[in-house]
């Protein structure tokens, strides 16, 4: 390690040099990473770092060989190229066991959704699963359902797209079940078992599935205002058809192969205020970062070579078509110093304190690199803090209370998840308090549905003291008992006018009975409110909430019977010792009542202006 000439006396530089196809291991000593730094991805762009310890990396050609279609692997990460992409994703996915294969789509589901951010130039090429991670970082829903279900089907697993309004989003078939996730709004949806994943059909026929589930990302909490503004983008007619032809048809950017010539180099600016002349992309994109390419544009003139890039060339609005290609006109007209560029900064080679292991890899596998880690040695020796200690203080009523050690701290991110090893949390237990909680209790009776009765959770949290995340605290585990939810439940026609008779097999306990001609319903004990209609303000919609009186009786648990209003759909929850247990499903009146429609919160597929009622409940009888 040696210092930088001409810096400040706080930065300082690490050289080392790379030969093609040879793994070369690194040992930075340093206290803490920017993985320390940085703040959890997230459903929105992150805020900028006032700190980061990699300020610009720079790898430079030695010898006489070019560097021809290279790439760099660090720490077994390389995202500068596409086979790497698909070795990652084959990788997870490859399992002999039914389960590990679905945790495996966990697995990627989570790291697709932590590598960008939602946001888009709207272009075709955003479509590519490859460019959004290199070049923009960020993704809109079409684009992004496009090009994960694009990197799934590479690896063999099918998708198709379901019916929404105002949003894309499409179900994955792994071990004969269709799995309907989201990467855009960050959510998946489990059934009421907490464990099987949902698909489009368990949702259309029971739209509670969507209405407890948290959307958009780890800083959002469930409210039933986003969970009907998202229910709203689901299309639950009956005669609406899934598309299995639009879903995985990822459109790739074209480029050249992309090669540095001896004397030639590259910087990857990491610190957003770095590079020259104010940036366009890092000043109005945090996620991104500039790039530049510092080649012999005369040298490359009197080869005939011209240089392909395959970054986008900094040319104005973020809504032009991205130019890829630099012909030698523009290579004379930058000078020697080359072009400047852009790329996603999640996409640059990641250094972690202490060992990394490097790979230098070329087309043809010939070639010599320098490269050159400039950091800032005060943010290195920083110390990072002691992981959170946790402990379970309850877990009564089926309420688990967790309590939080963690000194100094001024936020924290806490999981849930019946898998010890974390590949499969719901959204809603997966969050970033960032008003330090010094107790996590599970008292949302709409969340609560997510734990089931004797099965083992696990939780883990890391904390944020001073600027600093820690790592992951130990995971520990906790079990709650609840009563089971009624069974053998079913409802058939009273024998007055306008009633229903409902059955369940006697129970212990009081069961709760509710109803309503909506099938979006949430029982009066969730919530007690209703989306009563949507109004577009400024594109976006907002719900109104009004009281829903849908609690239609209390009963002995052990009778096994009650006589009810007619209603169109019915829930019932059995309350034993102040417990509450899981609802049952969706009960629904005979078919010919029924006419195989069901009304529900539905938006519009086309906007209003402002004020206008865009959504409300629609009848699809």
């Amino acid at each position: 390690m040696a210092m930088a000439a001409g810096t400040v006396a706080n930065a300082a530089l690490f050289s080392v040099e790379l030969e093609a196809e040879r793994p070369q291991i690194i040992h930075l000593p340093w206290l803490c990473d920017d993985r320390n730094l940085g703040n959890p991805s997230d459903y929105s762009a992150p805020e900028e770092k006032g700190e980061r310890v990699v300020r610009k990396v720079t790898l430079q050609v030695e010898g006489d060989d070019p560097l021809v279609l290279w790439s760099l692997e660090v720490n077994q990460k390389d995202y500068f190229s596409q086979p790497w992409i698909k070795k990652m994703v084959d990788e997870s996915l490859r399992s002999a066991s039914p389960v590990q294969k679905m945790y495996g789509l966990w697995k990627i589901y989570d790291w697709w959704r932590d590598q960008r951010h939602h946001g888009s130039t709207n272009l075709r090429e955003n479509s590519d699963p490859w460019a959004i991670l290199n070049l923009w970082g960020a993704s809109i829903c079409g684009d992004d359902a496009r090009a994960f279900a694009g990197l799934l089907k590479a690896s063999g697993i099918p998708s198709r797209r379901i019916p929404m309004n105002l949003h894309e989003v499409n179900e994955y078939l792994v071990n004969g079940l269709w799995v309907v996730l989201d990467t855009d709004q960050q959510v998946f949806y489990p059934n009421l078992d907490g464990v099987t994943p949902a698909s489009f059909q368990n949702l259309r026929e029971d739209p509670f599935l969507v209405l407890r589930a948290k959307p958009f990302g780890k800083r959002a909490s469930w409210n039933p205002c986003a969970a009907w503004w998202n229910l709203a983008l689901f299309d639950f007619a009956a005669n609406a058809p899934v598309f299995p032809g639009t879903a995985g048809r990822a459109v790739f950017v074209k480029r050249e192969p992309y090669a540095l010539f001896p004397g030639e180099k590259v910087d990857f600016h990491y610190d957003p205020n770095s590079p020259p002349n104010g940036n366009m992309a890092s000043s109005n994109f945090p996620f991104t970062r500039t790039v530049q390419l510092h080649c012999d544009a005369l040298k490359r003139k009197q080869s005939g070579i011209n240089l392909a890039l395959p970054y986008p060339i900094l040319r104005g609005d973020w809504g032009v078509k991205p130019l890829f290609l630099a012909t030698t006109n523009q290579l004379e007209s930058a000078g020697v110093e080359g072009m400047e560029s852009y790329g996603a900064v999640k996409s640059f080679p990641e250094f972690h304190a202490g060992s990394n292991t490097i790979v230098l890899k070329t087309l043809d596998g010939k070639g010599r690199g320098r490269l050159t880690i400039d950091y800032s040695d005060d943010a290195a020796q920083r110390k990072v803090p002691c992981p959170p200690g946790l402990r379970i203080l309850s877990v009564a009523k089926g309420t688990p209370e967790i309590g939080v050690d963690a000194p100094g701290a001024q936020e924290l991110c806490w999981q849930i998840s019946p898998d010890g090893s974390f590949g499969m949390v719901p959204p809603n237990f997966d969050k970033w308090e960032e008003g330090l909680p010094f107790r996590l209790i599970i008292n949302n009776p709409v969340e609560q549905t997510f734990l089931i009765s004797g099965k083992q959770y696990f939780v883990r949290a890391r904390c944020k003291v001073s600027g600093l995340w820690s790592e992951w605290s130990k995971a520990i585990s906790f079990s709650i008992i609840k009563p089971e939810a009624p069974g053998d439940t079913r409802c058939e026609s009273g024998s007055k006018p306008g009633t229903t008779i409902l059955k369940w097999k006697p129970c212990r306990g009081k069961i709760m009975i509710y109803g309503s001609n909506r099938a979006d319903f949430l029982p009066e004990i969730y919530l007690g409110k209703i989306a009563a209609r949507g109004i577009n303000k400024g594109g976006g919609l907002e719900i109104e909430l009004e009281d829903d009186k849908n609690r239609l009786a209390e009963v002995d648990g052990e009778i096994g019977s009650a006589m009810v209003q007619l209603r169109d759909f019915y829930r019932m929850i059995r309350n034993k010792d102040d417990a509450l247990s899981l609802p049952t499903p969706l009960l629904r009146v005979s078919k010919s009542l029924m006419k195989d429609g069901m009304q529900i919160f539905a938006r519009s597929k086309k906007l209003g202006v402002d004020g206008d009622v865009v959504a409300q409940p629609v009848d699809f009888r």
